[in-house]
Formats: structure tokens, C-alpha cells, sequence
């Protein structure tokens, strides 16, 4: 398995391979108690990378390439993925990522960036994997996300009050 930038993170071996995109374990997408979600077909130890940046199905929005998006399929952006910590970058999820569901206390946490998840404790085979969206950026604090998410995905702003 190529690494691509990445190399520096542990990567776990590969037991069984569901559906493989920039996950970087056995993964399969099915369904959960809280709608579609994402879960392990292998055990991942802690520290392991879990999922990266996928070039190809995922895309980096700020505050000037999102005036670029096309409403309608702006809306379902906003409800897919996540705003980094820093607010200044907001990863549209098409890979599958976009079906990791919020926990807390989670198993995945941020790896050494703000594109990377890894396991922030043993994720045993057929666990769900979660994701603490509070650790995400709030849309309703970014100056340039806050009307767009208004306008176009009212739900995204609607969930983020339940979990302030």
C-alpha cells in the first residue's frame, strides 16, 4: 500500500478489504443507530491512521473556491463534511467518510493534521467508528460558512446548537 505524504503514520495490516478509498483500514459503510455509518472489518490499534484526505473524491473549500460551488450542490457539501479547527478550510467528504457518526467519547481523533484521523483508542472488528464533531469548527462561528450553511443547509446550523 503506497503511503502517498502520509508514510509517517502506522498503518495496520489489511485483514479484509470491504471498501478501500483514503480509509486506510477494512472499512464498510452500513447501517447504525444513528442512520448510515462507518464501521471496522479488522481491529485498529490505537495511534493507528484511520482515514485521510482523498484527492480524488473529497475537496478543500475556504472562503473564496466556495463562492465557485454550485448552490444545489452546495447544500449537500455543507451536511457531508466537516470545517477545521481553524475555520479557515472546509473538507467536503464524497468518499465515505461522510457516514462517520459523532460519538462521545469517540474512537477516532486528529492525526497530525486536520486531514488525517487516527484511532485515538483500540477500535475492535465490526465496532462503529466515531468521530467527536465537536472537535471539528463550528460553522455557525465562521464568518464566511455561517451564511451559506443558513441559506442552503439549515440542519447543519440546527445540529450544531444541539451539540453546543
Amino acid at each position: 500500500m503506497k503511503l502517498y505524504n502520509k508514510s509517517f503514520l502506522r498503518t495496520p495490516s489489511v485483514l479484509r478489504t470491504m471498501r478501500r478509498s483514503k480509509f486506510v483500514i477494512a472499512q464498510e459503510t452500513r447501517e447504525s443507530k444513528f442512520g448510515m455509518g462507518v464501521f471496522a472489518c479488522q481491529k485498529v490499534h490505537k495511534g493507528d491512521a484511520v482515514w485521510w484526505f482523498d484527492d480524488q473524491n473529497c475537496m478543500r473549500l475556504n472562503e473564496t473556491n466556495i463562492k465557485l460551488i454550485d448552490d444545489g450542490k452546495l447544500s449537500n457539501m455543507l451536511w457531508t463534511g466537516y470545517l477545521n479547527p481553524s475555520m479557515d478550510k472546509f473538507i467536503a467528504l464524497a468518499d465515505g467518510a461522510q457516514f462517520t457518526n459523532h460519538g462521545n467519547p469517540a474512537n477516532l481523533t486528529w492525526g497530525p493534521d486536520d486531514e488525517t484521523w487516527i484511532a485515538a483508542r483500540n477500535i475492535e472488528k465490526d465496532e462503529e467508528i466515531t468521530f467527536d464533531y465537536r472537535q471539528f469548527g463550528y460553522n455557525s462561528d465562521c464568518h464566511w460558512l455561517q451564511p451559506l450553511c443558513e441559506k442552503l443547509c439549515p440542519r447543519a446550523m440546527e445540529f450544531e446548537y444541539v451539540l453546543k
